[in-house]
């Protein structure tokens, strides 16, 4: 049974195709004609269902039969895990699929999820079973335009997949270094307080600066680049 996921970031768009529970194709949508949802239906569908997760408004998937049934994403979907957040109305659906995706990859166990995108978002699922919530701290690249913003004479910087010496020896090593070894040292920091707490706690890496944290702790990590996607496709099953 084909499916399509569609996740609509504020900069671009990922798209995914799962056969039953086996991903086939990744990749993100630029924006041209061709590679608009609409052409992943030609090419790929026609699907049974589709996904659609946005933090627009906007309307990207048209009324086309290959797409299926589309199901967008929400509060209070039916889910595998129980939601004790707080204020459910206003999770981010990227925070919920990665939770999701972490019960699906690592059922049963503890796990700490740290997705470093736009935002460094750490998530924890407890047991397998339970999600009370996490920790929103600002992104690599976020961190580096803060400086150039609120300050005269540092330069503007974008973030590179190498982690920079401890030690800058220049204006600008000594900003990589504070971006990248203090978002690292934050991160081992965070999981240190969440193992006092939470024993053989498991982490999963996810978000396109996830080569930035790892190797930080001495723990299991698993590294799942399309965490989100599979987390998408466990909630549009369990709605669909």
């Amino acid at each position: 049974m084909r499916k399509l996921i569609l996740d609509v970031g504020n900069t671009r768009t990922k798209f995914a195709v799962f056969d039953g529970d086996v991903l086939a194709e990744s990749g993100f949508l630029k924006g041209s004609a061709a590679e608009r949802p609409d052409h992943i239906a030609r090419m790929y569908g026609p699907f049974y269902s589709t996904m659609l997760a946005s933090v627009t408004s906007g309307e990207i998937v048209t009324g086309s039969e290959l797409f299926g049934n589309v199901v967008r994403m929400r509060s209070g979907m039916k889910l595998p895990v129980k939601i004790t957040y707080k204020t459910p109305e206003t999770l981010g659906s990227d925070r919920l699929a990665n939770v999701v995706g972490a019960w699906k990859i690592n059922p049963e166990r503890t796990t700490l999820v740290i997705d470093a995108g736009t935002c460094i978002k750490y998530d924890l699922l407890i047991a397998g079973t339970e999600y009370p919530g996490g920790i929103i701290s600002p992104g690599i690249a976020m961190r580096f335009k803060s400086m150039n913003r609120y300050t005269d004479k540092l330069p503007s910087l974008k973030p590179e997949p190498e982690i920079p010496p401890l030690v800058g020896q220049s204006t600008e090593g000594s900003m990589r270094s504070g971006v990248v070894n203090g978002a690292r040292a934050e991160a081992r920091g965070l999981f240190e307080q969440f193992n006092t707490l939470y024993k053989e706690l498991d982490i999963i890496l996810t978000g396109g600066d996830a080569g930035l944290f790892e190797g930080m702790v001495k723990s299991a990590i698993f590294v799942a680049p399309t965490l989100t996607l599979t987390g998408l496709k466990v909630i549009l099953d369990h709605n669909d």
